[in-house]
């Protein structure tokens, strides 16, 4: 018996501020498979 695998989920990420802690987080989830969008506000 095969396991039921689930559909690949679509994540969009939206990041405002382009400093230190925002580049890192915008970094991580883009090495986790999010969608980044990162925007200086």
């Amino acid at each position: 018996m095969n396991p039921i695998e689930s559909p690949p989920l679509h994540r969009d990420v939206l990041v405002v501020g382009a400093g230190p802690v925002g580049l890192t987080a915008a970094l991580a989830l883009c090495a986790k498979g999010y969608a980044v969008t990162l925007i200086e506000a």
